[in-house]
């Protein structure tokens, strides 16, 4: 059976630093299902001031290891190691990154091992890597400061024919069907133990 998490932020107060995870919705705390991780101290903020639905966004700062800023899912007690996963986010960037930054992560059951991440780069552009955390796959769009955009990505969890896809979504089209690049590798090793957490944020 399908697993579906949804998170909007609504719930929380505008401007206050995100609390530790394991607090439920019913405390005011976020909205939706609870999430089981949140890091990086005060990298990770309640905005109320720059939102495309609703009035409240998470507000997250990106780096090159954990525990920068960054909020997600353990659901090792809910599903057992599903080999596919999809995730939708809808997102802006404030500024860029210093350096290559961890954004979206998607490990295994030990919560150790990554099984496939996006990476934000310096120049705007985004890298999808395999579990060695090897480039397999870098978008031709160069993601711009002030824009929104959607994104979704499909990750497959095997060791030798294991795959990503990213569906970009821009501007006028962030709502749209047809995405305006999509960016993928297949046959690749995302390590087959299966997906066990999410993290969006380093």
């Amino acid at each position: 059976m399908a697993l579906r998490l949804v998170n909007t932020f609504e719930g929380d107060t505008a401007g206050a630093v995100l609390p530790s995870a394991g607090q439920s919705n019913g405390s005011g705390q976020r909205s939706g299902n609870a999430l089981d991780r949140i890091s990086g101290g005060a990298g990770v903020i309640a905005d109320g001031t720059t939102f495309l639905h609703g009035s409240r966004s998470a507000k997250l700062n990106l780096g090159v290891v954990s525990n920068t800023g960054g909020v997600g899912w353990m659901q090792q007690s809910i599903v057992t190691a599903p080999t596919t996963a999809y995730l939708r986010i809808y997102f802006r960037i404030e500024s860029l990154p210093g350096s290559n930054a961890r954004w979206i992560v998607f490990g295994d059951n030990a919560g150790t091992n990554i099984l496939g991440a996006v990476i934000l780069r310096t120049d705007g552009k985004f890298d999808l890597v395999d579990t060695a955390l090897t480039t397999q796959a870098t978008s031709t769009t160069t993601l711009t400061t002030g824009q929104w955009y959607r994104i979704e990505i499909n990750l497959v969890s095997h060791a030798t024919t294991g795959s990503m896809d990213a569906r970009l979504f821009i501007g006028a089209n962030v709502e749209g069907g047809t995405p305006d690049e999509t960016v993928s590798f297949a046959n690749q090793n995302t390590n087959g133990n299966g997906i066990q957490w999410l993290n969006i944020g380093s």
